[in-house]
């Protein structure tokens, strides 16, 4: 800047340049100027900025452009030391005159926008003063100023400063080294913004869980650098705030503002777990932003959080049905406490029942969730089956309600089914579930089809007829099949349509064409027809039998076993037992004239069953035979011997021979014939009972003859022929390849010339001739041609020339094989063989974009005639290289005489990671000539773009659980780039401070410290430097936590800048008192318990030194093991760190550029979250003798103000002061409060240390009889940081006040007759559960035996649940005895009940125990007074007589009787 009294007129700006031609320098030390016509004497301050590079200088006047001047053509600016001028041209000519404050040399050319905020941002905006005097008394060595930022609202970076010394006065001088510093103005004002949500996440409310949140992230004030913000979703549940790591699948992360970037938005998405949940509500956090400018700055200075906006709440309404979905089960058993959460049903369910069961128990379930109490009820509807309209009904229909209790996920509907002898078809009435109460949904499957089975024989009996039980049938045809009907028949019922399914028995693959099937019966229908195909082929064959069987019905029954198999006679056919021919081998067979034994050949054709003979004899020379062809000459008897013979096959045989003797003569003869043939056959012996039709027979006429063919003879010495008829010789053949064979006679010694007749070979050059003839001796069959091929190395095509056989002495003939052409095959590879000059070569795959021209050369070797065409490819691992070289295949084209042609391919560059490659570059076919042995180039590329990856760990945050026994568990690894080669990665586990990271204070490190004094010790102490714009108390405290010895610290705070002290004891004397100074003293408790939360190395976790794990080639994903040790000691969360400290490649040293590295992200904090209960676990239960389950159930009598008493205990750990609260939990219990029992519940305080409480609860009498109770006692609520192990104990009220009913007799005598039947009722009184059995028997009083008079007098009552009232019913025998009155009594005793407890089981009532029963007197007990027979007439003599009448008393005679 400089400002100046005068017009500025120009500018000078000298360059050293110089400008080279070839005859050296022509230019050196150029000038430039520049005027400006622009008054600046306006007393203000102005810019001046000059900018250069190679090509032009520009001139800024206040930040405007006003010049740009190029530089000449071919100047070249001379980088070396110089002279800079400012304020003048040349040191003592032309001066600048005015004020210049400050000049600046930078060591680039300015950009136009750091031109103008060189000029638009002066230092006064932002500092002030920006210059003055600092004056200087005697005697006086320092002095001091004041400059001061200036507060404004503009987000900015980082501002530096100068501040120059710029003259000095009164004989000073400045300093030529230190009059200049420097000033930075941190970055203010959220420079690097202010982020927040402006709107909330969208959808904020959802019903379901498959749904995605979208979050916009607003940046207010400053945009300058990257800045990520971290974002955490958490889930607040009764007062806690949880990560929600369950519920969504990505539950942090940070949303990247580029630099300028106003808004990002990221994307949650919810799980979808199908697990019932209530209303949850969660809220999305963002916790923190980071800039990567690496600037210091105030939490508000660069990138931080707005804390008005940054939270957004996001709610998921109750879903996946927490109060169940009540749907119908077909399972048999019900679900079990421990089974996974019943899934909805996709449909209603279906169930059967037989009309015989009498009733259906249908099996109600409550799908997903089963919280709280919850009722459905239910009907049933007529379908085919009828409740009412019809007689009898088929089913009692019914309505009713279920109710299902907290957790309970199951109940029962009983139906009752009517059974009648109807027959009848299947039926069915629905059963539907209606109203749901309580939160429970209907489903799918809230309606049961229940289907009665059809009854009393509705469908039928289903077998085969009498007449299909056994069917004989032909194989007709060679291919297809024919048809056997069987017919089955329907007895009985004839209701519906029915599908009786079928099967072959035994072999499968058979002469049957289908192995099963099916036989449709219509409604109605009684009878249908089963169609059998038998398969047709030429296959001969016995009689076969098969058995098809009825083997199920879709409906009704199958009937007499003995009729549901049918069975199939397949009869014998394709000729059973052959059909014999001559063979046509056997029309002609030549043979010599010698005298020999000529064995003929009789074949059997189709079937080889059984034992034939067959006649075969040969035919006179003079018979005839209507097939005898009429081409040869018959032999004479002469020739062979006339015979006949019978040929025995046995089973399986099927070739039979004969001899024919041949007759040797002296006389030359031309071909002659000899005929045979078969006569007839005949079966000796079968194969099966049933005989067949037709077979054994002889084959037609014209295939039941033979020819013998007695060749022409007697020529001994032979016929001479070349051999082989086409030669094909290499040149590099030295032995025989042409022979002359003598076939016939061989007798005598045989020669024959022969000749040659060049063709495209050259005798004397290709081929010699050693001699001109050939001669065989006697017997000798053959012998080479004397004719040698010459191998001349030399690449040539095919060659030929002729042989020719011309005179022969000796008696022999020339054959039809009497000249030859001899090829001799191309030699030498006359066309070239193409091959690589090399096998391989490396090269580096290009930086850049450029690709690398490799060239290889392909040679033709041998000769070099004709035009090819060589294709060839290029592959890796079996694909074409196409992403590494170009092209990837082609063709080399040769002419004639050229040597060798160049295949030019280009490696290409990428930036993927790879390892090195081996591209196996194949020449594939030619036109023309072959390819040669090396034939396969490899151009290898080395591995390269870091093929080998970054190592990093996968988080910098990882909780593990400490287990029942010492685990292994993983910390993640990630691997980054490229995943070639096997990577060893070194690590160690350490211990750590959770003060020295802000990040583990749970709040702020003040927060572990007394409140705070006002005064001050006046004491030395240890100093703490507390860096600029940060909290003094908050360094201080977090400083004073670091050290375990500090005890208390004190600051002092003048304005924004403080000093911290701390001391390593607590002072006992009084402060000195003073405002400006705090004293705060370490909570020791608070302390202790967050520096706990340092893991102990071998206690907590095995320590590690230099391990290391391995990562194979490919993978991009691992973990580091860590152990966590197991104890039983309650702990709080606890820390220690996982440190990746090195990796590197195994087998191999990769250099530098594509070695494997470590990531940024190193280290990690290991949390073990607290464990074993250090807060304490609350476990209600009873140590009473008497408890049942561990003490969560106590049974206890109902007896008069009963106080029972239960025990609270806090296990494991005890540290701090905690609660819970106990009560009666009136859902759960059936007990009625005020009424059975007393207990108004509490809260339960324990102090630390303290590890049991008693609750108490008082059990109320009364006279009312009443079954099991319960009481249900809840602990809920815990606070302190204490969880519940045990929430729930149950105390049983039992059963007691008789509810299983007293029993009674309803009178208490009886009056009864012989002969009558004696009925007493036994009374049971309610509520009358459980069942109960009660003895009775009858005693006789005064000696009467009641084993005479009654027909039973003992038994046993039984009363099931409910019951109020049973009979006993007795008969008193009756005989012609007279007898008084009798007198019994009846008694009950031995009472027993089963399904209610000792306390409320039944009794028998004292007073009503006992009955009488009078049987009346019978058969005049007491008699019948008449007189005797005797004294029925009686006659006396007058006179004094006596007269004695007799008087009988009949049947009784008990008792006094007076007449």
């Amino acid at each position: 800047m400089f400002q100046e009294a005068v017009k500025l007129e120009h500018i000078y700006y000298r360059l050293h340049c110089q400008k080279f031609t070839k005859h050296g320098i022509i230019k050196d030390n150029l000038f430039f100027f520049k005027s400006v016509n622009k008054n600046i004497q306006d007393t203000k301050w102005h810019h001046v900025l000059l900018t250069s590079n190679s090509t032009a200088i520009q001139f800024y006047l206040d930040g405007q452009l006003i010049e740009r001047r190029s530089l000449p053509e071919g100047q070249t600016i001379i980088d070396s030391d110089g002279q800079l001028t400012v304020g003048g041209i040349t040191p003592g000519k032309d001066y600048f005159v005015g004020y210049l404050q400050d000049v600046r040399i930078y060591s680039r050319k300015l950009e136009e926008n750091e031109i103008q905020e060189v000029y638009q941002t002066p230092a006064a905006k932002d500092v002030t003063p920006i210059s003055g005097i600092l004056m200087y008394m005697e005697g006086f060595r320092n002095g001091e100023f004041t400059l001061s930022s200036i507060q404004d609202s503009e987000a900015e970076q980082n501002e530096l400063f100068t501040i120059k010394l710029i003259s000095a006065s009164g004989g000073a001088t400045i300093s030529a080294n230190d009059s200049t510093a420097t000033l930075t103005v941190l970055k203010s004002d959220n420079a690097n913004g202010l982020f927040g949500f402006q709107q909330p996440c969208q959808p904020s409310r959802s019903n379901t869980e498959n749904f995605t949140v979208s979050c916009t992230v607003d940046r207010s004030r400053g945009s300058d650098g990257t800045v990520v913000v971290t974002w955490v979703i958490y889930q607040l549940l009764d007062g806690l705030v949880i990560i929600a790591t369950d519920d969504f699948i990505t539950y942090t992360g940070g949303a990247a503002f580029s630099v300028g970037q106003r808004t990002q938005t990221f994307t949650l998405a919810a799980k979808q777990d199908l697990l019932p949940e209530l209303l949850e509500t969660y809220e999305i956090r963002l916790l923190n932003a980071t800039a990567d400018d690496g600037l210091i700055g105030t939490n508000v200075s660069g990138a931080s959080i707005d804390p008005t906006n940054s939270r957004s709440t996001v709610i998921i309404e109750e879903n996946d049905y927490p109060y169940g979905i009540l749907q119908f089960s077909t399972t048999e058993l019900p679900p079990q406490p421990f089974d996974p959460i019943i899934p909805p049903a996709t449909e209603s369910s279906k169930v059967r029942v037989a009309e015989e069961a009498g009733k259906v128990r249908l099996l109600v379930v409550r799908a997903q969730g089963s919280i709280g109490i919850v009722t459905v009820e239910w009907r049933t509807t007529d379908g085919t089956a009828r409740s009412s309209g019809k007689i009898p009904p088929d089913y009692s229909a019914g309505v009713g309600r279920l109710s299902f209790a907290n957790g309970v996920r199951y109940a029962y509907i009983e139906i009752t089914i009517i059974d009648n002898n109807i027959p009848e078809d299947d039926k069915f009435f629905t059963v539907s579930l209606v109203n749901p109460g309580g939160g429970a949904t209907l489903g799918m499957g809230s309606i049961v089809t229940v289907v009665i089975n059809s009854s009393d024989g509705a469908y039928g009996i289903f077998q085969f007829a009498d007449i299909s039980l056994g069917v004989q049938a032909e194989e007709t045809g060679d291919s297809g099949y024919s048809l056997v009907n069987l017919q089955v028949v329907r007895l009985g019922g004839i209701i519906g349509a029915a599908d009786i399914t079928w099967q072959l028995l035994g072999n499968q693959v058979s002469d049957i064409v289908d192995n099963n099937g099916t036989v449709s019966f219509a409604n109605g229908q009684t009878t249908a027809f089963l169609g059998i195909k038998i398969r047709g082929d030429t296959v001969p064959e016995l009689d076969e039998v098969y058995q098809i069987q009825l083997i199920s019905t879709t409906r009704g029954q199958l009937g007499n076993p003995a009729k549901l198999t049918s069975e199939i006679t397949i009869l014998a056919n394709d000729e059973t037992y052959g059909v014999f021919i001559i063979p046509d081998t056997q029309r002609p067979r030549r043979v010599e004239e010698k005298l020999q034994d000529v064995t003929v050949t009789v074949e059997r054709l189709f079937g080889t069953f059984g034992t034939v003979d067959v006649n075969v004899s040969t035919l006179l020379p003079s018979e005839t035979y209507v097939f005898i062809p009429q081409t040869f000459q018959r032999s004479d008897t002469n020739d062979y011997i006339v015979s006949s013979s019978v040929i025995r096959f046995a089973p399986g045989q099927g070739i039979g021979t004969f001899t024919v003797r041949i007759l040797d003569d002296n006389i030359p003869e031309p071909d002659e014939a000899v005929y045979f043939r078969v006569v007839s056959v005949s079966l000796v012996e079968s194969a099966q009972i049933r005989p067949v039709a037709n077979s054994p027979r002889v084959g037609p006429d014209s295939d039941s003859y033979g020819l013998i063919i007695i060749n022409s003879n007697d020529n001994a010495n032979g016929i001479l022929e070349l051999s082989p008829a086409y030669p094909v010789v290499s040149e590099s053949t030295n032995g025989t390849f042409l022979s002359v064979v003598r076939t016939g006679g061989s007798y005598g010694e045989v020669i024959v010339t022969f000749s040659v007749q060049d063709g495209t070979a050259k005798l004397g050059e290709d081929y010699m001739v050693l001699a001109s003839q050939v001669d065989l001796l006697d017997g000798e069959t053959s012998k080479p041609v004397p004719i040698r091929i010459i191998d001349d190395y030399i690449p040539e095509q095919a060659e030929t020339f002729a042989v020719q056989l011309n005179l022969i002495t000796g008696g022999a003939v020339l054959g039809s094989t009497v000249s030859v052409t001899v090829v001799i095959q191309a030699s030498d590879d006359p066309e070239g063989a193409f091959e690589f000059s090399m096998n391989g070569q490396s090269v580096l795959e290009p930086d850049g974009v450029n690709p690398t021209l490799i060239q290889i050369m392909v040679f033709r070797s041998g000769g070099m005639q004709g035009i090819a065409v060589v294709d060839w490819e290029a592959r890796l691992d079996g694909q074409l290289a196409s992403y590494d070289v170009s092209p990837t295949n082609g063709s080399l084209y040769y002419v004639s005489n050229e040597a060798s042609r160049i295949i030019s391919i280009s490696v290409l560059p990428d930036d993927i990671p790879e390892s090195t490659e081996d591209i196996k570059i194949t020449l594939l076919r030619t036109t023309l000539g072959r390819i040669g042995n090396r034939n396969s180039f490899t151009l290898t590329i080395p591995s390269n773009d870091n093929p080998h990856g970054m190592v990093q760990l996968s988080a910098s945050v990882y909780t593990v659980e400490e287990t029942s026994s010492n685990s292994v568990q993983d910390i993640g690894l990630i691997r980054i780039g490229g995943s070639f080669g096997q990577l060893r990665v070194y690590y160690n586990t350490e211990s750590s401070n959770p003060a020295a990271d802000p990040s583990q204070i749970p709040g702020k490190a003040r927060d572990y410290f007394l409140e705070p004094q006002f005064g001050s010790r006046g004491i030395a102490g240890v100093q703490v430097v507390i860096p600029e714009g940060q909290d003094t108390i908050e360094v201080c405290a977090r400083e004073c936590l670091i050290q375990t010895s500090c005890m208390a610290f004190e600051v002092y705070i003048s304005g924004t800048r403080g000093t911290c002290t701390w001391y390593t004891t607590v002072t006992a004397q009084p402060l000195i008192f003073t405002s400006s100074i705090q004293y705060f003293i370490k909570n020791q408790t608070k302390a202790s318990i967050l520096m706990g939360n340092r893991a102990t190395p071998g206690v907590d976790f095995n320590v590690v030194t230099n391990g290391y794990i391995i990562m194979n080639e490919g993978i991009t994903v691992g973990s580091v093991p860590v152990t966590i040790l197991a104890d039983t000691t309650p702990e709080l969360d606890e820390v220690f760190v996982v440190r990746l400290t090195n990796v590197e490649v195994v087998g191999e040293t990769p250099g530098p550029a594509n070695s494997a590295y470590l990531g940024e992200l190193r280290n990690a904090t290991v949390i073990i979250p607290k464990n074993d209960d250090p807060y304490g676990a609350f476990h209600i239960y009873s140590n009473s003798l008497q408890a049942q389950d561990n003490g969560q159930v106590l049974p206890v009598e109902e007896r008069p103000q009963l106080a029972v008493n239960m025990i609270v205990d806090r296990e494991g750990g005890s540290i701090g002061e905690v609660s819970v609260r106990w009560s009666v939990n009136t859902n759960m219990s059936t007990a009625v409060y005020g009424k059975d029992f007393l207990a108004d519940g509490a809260t339960l305080t324990f102090l630390p240390g303290e590890t049991r409480k008693f609750v108490t609860l008082t059990v109320l009498d009364d006279s009312e009889p009443e079954d099991n109770e319960t009481v249900t006692l809840q602990l809920t609520n815990p606070t302190g940081g204490a969880d519940i192990r045990n929430d729930t104990a149950t105390i049983i009220i039992l059963e007691n006040d008789n509810v299983a009913g007293i029993l009674a007799f309803n009178t208490s005598s009886l009056l009864a007759k012989e002969g009558d039947n004696v009925t007493v009722s036994v009374t049971r009184t309610l509520p009358a559960h459980g069942s109960v059995s009660v003895n009775w028997y009858i005693q006789g009083l005064n000696n009467a035996d009641p084993a005479i008079n009654f027909n039973s007098f003992q038994g046993t009552l039984y009363f099931i649940e409910g019951d109020l009232i049973e009979m006993i019913t007795v008969k008193v025998l009756q005989d012609n005895i007279p007898e008084a009155n009798e007198e019994y009594q009846i008694q009950l005793t031995s009472v027993k009940t089963t399904g209610i407890g000792s306390t409320g089981a039944a009794i028998i009532n004292p007073q009503f125990q006992i009955a009488s029963i009078t049987i009346e007197g019978s058969n005049d007990p007491h008699g019948v007074v008449q007189f005797a027979t005797n004294s029925l007439n009686i006659r006396i003599d007058e006179g004094n007589r006596t007269v004695n009448i007799q008087v009988d008393r009949k049947f009784g005679a008990i008792g006094r009787v007076d007449k």
